[in-house]
């Protein structure tokens, strides 16, 4: 047997799968799988209990040593981000962010100091069909870039100084809005999530298949998230392997002849 048969180095596919919430149960699938750069277990030393003698000539001699189980753990770092690890970068929730379009007429706005932008009830105002803004009577219509600017992806709209709009004023806006869809995650609402991982390996130097399953893992982020990082953003992530109830072990591993 050639020294190269009982090498490791894997490469290999990672899959996420949420646990129900409120259950921790497994819902039975993965989503696609995810570019990882690490997928690293270890485990801490448990506590251990000695008993020493208090015998003549024996005192303080060990009798029996008795250590209890560690906490393993797994770190990963995913190079890809989708919604699902989103959530787990931020400990939060997930949900979908929806904007029909269509048409608003006169929404009112309180400018209440001029040259400071002012958010409408909307984002991704249509800026191919005209803004029209009018005084709270909707007597006056105002001038777009004299009176007021608008920030159309946004939903901002800003009173110009020396404007004909003053301070205080409710001035009202109607526009078109764009039909779009998204996700919102909403930070450090999930502190206690649950993910089940597969990981679906093969050695690099055998070429036999090396798979297995993280049954139950509390996943939480282990350093700051800078979002205006010159690199891609990575997710880091860390947290303990549950053995869940009908389960031996919190992992496993198989290689395949």
């Amino acid at each position: 047997m050639a020294i190269r048969d009982n090498l490791l180095k894997f490469e290999g596919s990672v899959y996420v799968a949420p646990l129900n919430a409120s259950t921790d149960a497994f819902e039975g699938y993965y989503a696609d799988p995810i570019e990882c750069r690490v997928f690293e277990i270890s485990r801490a030393d448990g506590e251990t209990t000695e008993l020493k003698s208090k015998q003549r000539d024996r005192y303080d001699q060990l009798i029996d040593s008795e250590e209890t189980a560690g906490t393993s753990t797994i770190a990963v770092e995913f190079l890809e981000v989708p919604a699902a690890v989103m959530a787990m970068l931020f400990a939060g929730t997930n949900s979908t962010f929806t904007q029909t379009s269509g048409t608003v007429t006169a929404e009112a706005v309180t400018i209440p100091v001029l040259g400071r932008w002012f958010s409408m009830a909307n984002q991704y105002l249509d800026s191919g069909t005209a803004i029209v803004v009018k005084d709270v009577t909707d007597t006056t219509t105002y001038v777009l870039n004299t009176d007021y600017e608008v920030d159309y992806r946004q939903g901002l709209i800003k009173a110009v100084v020396g404007g004909a709009i003053t301070a205080a004023d409710v001035i009202h806006v109607t526009y078109d809005k764009l039909a779009k869809t998204g996700i919102t995650t909403l930070g450090e609402t999930n502190l206690a999530a649950n993910f089940r991982l597969k990981f679906d390996g093969k050695n690099r130097y055998t070429d036999k298949d090396t798979y297995g399953e993280v049954w139950q893992v509390n996943l939480k982020s282990t350093e700051t998230v800078d979002l205006l990082s010159a690199e891609p953003i990575t997710a880091k992530l860390e947290g303990p392997m549950i053995t869940p109830t009908g389960k031996t072990s919190p992992y496993y591993l198989r290689v395949i002849d």
